[in-house]
């Protein structure tokens, strides 16, 4: 006899359903038509920033539609994969935008992985095409035989051979659709041969849905895009952004790994949301706590990619900045990168030793079961 059988019928309501209550209605469309809308309400908000480098949603729109042209005339098309292998830039976001264009999924790769991984990746995906610069492509297979070299002069990223306007349905062998994949996400393998996720479009559009109902902001407000483009918050990161008309902040490789320098680049750059993993998080509050540094711009931290402890570091930081709110967020990739988020209260003393993972997140539904798939009650783990 299942315990939830033992439940009243009010009790397995509230499991089942008031818990679940989570609908949302959301527009329907894929997500090119929502960044293209985008693009379109702000061309001239800044989209992006790596360095000293900025482009507006008017420009990025561009870039991403000669590269989009450029993979339609190899015959890229939706249920495709493309392969993602550009060192952090512009022109990275502007690829895997261009990809999106397609209708195709984009297959991230870390140029940095061993050549091995990299090349079962490839295959494993079913890869038609690879995206990459002169300098990453060392690191690469010799197949699949379609290959675009972004700092080529042939590239559509540097010329203007091929169409800056908006591919449509008409330039593709089908239309994009909601359900289609946006992009693969490979596991780290650490327990078993690594798997491909593939995440659906209508999915991540909810997502960014609901994440900037969660941090409204006029248009321009800037996000780090933080996570490596291999993670899968890095699809968040950015989309969040894009579709929404938001400042997508990327930092140097080198700015990454340096908690001290992370600070200042923050503050310099005035980010208002930041994603990042329990660790990373700890060396930032850790260092700005130690330099006395404060990142009034800052409104959101995000944490999640492994379990939340908040340690003397976090709770000193969030004292000192009572305005930016730390989220604690689960989600396996399976799930479309979030499920569940607490927001921890904005008094540290009231924080819990252990924060739960919170409640579900927009069109989303979350259930605690047993060991044969059925829902416990209350307090039963």
């Amino acid at each position: 006899l299942s315990d939830l059988e033992l439940l009243s019928d009010t009790e397995k309501h509230q499991l089942l359903h008031d818990w679940n209550n989570t609908g949302h209605q959301q527009r329907d469309e894929p997500l090119t038509q929502l960044f293209e809308a985008q693009v379109a309400r702000t061309p001239d908000v800044n989209a992006v920033i790596y360095q000293d480098q900025v482009v507006t949603y008017r420009e990025l729109n561009i870039r991403a539609n000669r590269i989009a042209h450029r993979l339609i005339g190899l015959g890229v098309g939706p249920e495709q994969i493309v392969a993602l292998a550009v060192p952090q830039s512009i022109d990275l976001i502007a690829a895997l935008m261009g990809i999106l264009k397609t209708g195709a999924a984009y297959l991230p790769i870390d140029v940095g992985f061993p050549a091995d991984r990299i090349r079962f990746m490839i295959e494993d995906a079913g890869a038609m095409a690879v995206l990459t610069t002169t300098d990453a492509e060392s690191a690469l297979p010799d197949e699949p035989a379609h290959r675009v070299l972004l700092d080529d002069p042939a590239s559509a990223a540097v010329t203007g051979t091929f169409p800056s306007v908006d591919p449509v349905d008409a330039d593709r062998h089908r239309p994009i659709t909601p359900a289609d994949p946006t992009c693969v996400m490979y596991t780290s393998g650490s327990t078993g041969r690594p798997k491909g996720v593939a995440l659906l479009s209508g999915a991540l559009a909810n997502l960014t849905f609901w994440n900037r109902a969660r941090t409204p902001g006029r248009p321009g407000r800037r996000v780090a895009q933080f996570a490596n483009i291999t993670f899968d918050v890095s699809a968040e990161e950015i989309l969040s952004a894009l579709l929404h008309g938001k400042c997508l902040v990327v930092p140097p490789q080198e700015i990454r790994v340096d908690a001290a320098r992370l600070v200042g680049w923050l503050a310099q750059h005035e980010v208002q949301d930041l994603f990042g993993p329990n660790l990373m998080l700890e060396e930032l509050y850790r260092a700005a706590n130690a330099s006395g540094a404060v990142l009034p711009a800052l409104r959101s931290i995000s944490q999640g990619g492994e379990l939340h402890v908040p340690r003397e570091a976090a709770r000193e930081f969030h004292a000192r900045h009572p305005e930016c709110r730390l989220y604690n967020r689960y989600g396996p990739t399976e799930t479309h990168v979030c499920a569940t988020t607490y927001p921890l209260p904005r008094d540290v003393s009231d924080w819990p030793s252990a924060p739960p993972i919170g409640r579900p997140v927009a069109n989303t539904r979350v259930y605690v079961v047993d060991r044969f798939g059925k829902p416990t009650p209350i307090g039963v783990p």
